[in-house]
């Protein structure tokens, strides 16, 4: 049967289905279709891709990495490649290859604000947060309602300590987004920071009201309670994110 659905799509079909079972967390039906696509051409660039980000996300970097790299090659202009090469790189623990390849794809799409703001979240993630904001700024220039970008770029103020700058940027994605609680949690980070404490209280409660799972927030709720000194509070908050950290994959941050 599904073979017979396989034979009967066409080959842009196909990879749209790998492509969509990749973003769904599907990783072994993408796999599968994407083995059938390279049985007939071993050098399709997106089946490659698709295979060997399948392969990154389940901890099989080395195999994942091969196919990118191959694909890379065969498309070296393609944008969603180079940076998911980039992703596998950093993943594998080898962030100068990563960054060497990460100012490439910058050179090649530093047009492309939509392609900006993935390289201004890989900057990131390699510590360059000050490289990261220019690339936000031209993002949110072409689309001033992209509350990601407004988060990113609050993040990124926020590792380099301008507080008051990255309130204002969390807060402009939570205008656009209201239930952003990735960015009411990093805009509490920054006004405990300023030490307006009861602001950053309310952050990690309406963090925690949309996702009570949020590891991080209940450590950071602990935190500014014992500054308030709500002790008893704060041992309760602690014990919760304990008890939610070993089965959590919350991110804190971005």
């Amino acid at each position: 049967m599904a073979q017979n659905l396989t034979a009967a799509l066409s080959l842009e079909q196909l990879l749209s289905s790998a492509e969509d079972a990749l973003r769904n967390g599907l990783f072994a039906a993408a796999e599968s279709v994407c083995a059938d696509i390279l049985a007939k051409q071993p050098d399709n660039a997106r089946a490659l891709y698709i295979r060997g980000a399948c392969l990154v996300r389940q901890a099989k970097r080395r195999a994942g990495l091969r196919d990118l790299e191959k694909a890379a090659k065969l498309a070296p202009h393609d944008p969603a490649i180079l940076l998911e090469l980039c992703r596998g790189l950093l993943a594998e623990g080898a962030p100068a290859e990563a960054e060497k390849r990460l100012r490439e794809a910058v050179g090649q799409f530093d047009r492309a604000p939509e392609i900006l703001r993935d390289c201004a979240e890989l900057f990131m993630r390699l510590g360059h947060h000050g490289e990261a904001i220019p690339m936000l700024d031209r993002t949110l220039f072409a689309n001033p309602a992209d509350a990601a970008a407004f988060n990113m770029r609050g993040y990124a103020l926020q590792q380099l300590g301008d507080h008051q700058r990255a309130v204002g940027n969390f807060t402009r994605a939570l205008v656009l987004q209201p239930g952003f609680h990735h960015a009411a949690n990093n805009r509490g980070n920054s006004l405990q920071a300023q030490g307006r404490l009861a602001e950053a209280l309310k952050d990690y409660d309406f963090t925690l009201a949309v996702d009570p799972a949020y590891v991080h927030a209940w450590n950071n709720r602990a935190k500014v309670l014992q500054q308030m000194g709500r002790e008893e509070e704060a041992r309760v908050s602690s014990a919760r994110a304990a008890a939610l950290a070993p089965r959590s994959s919350a991110a804190n941050g971005v």
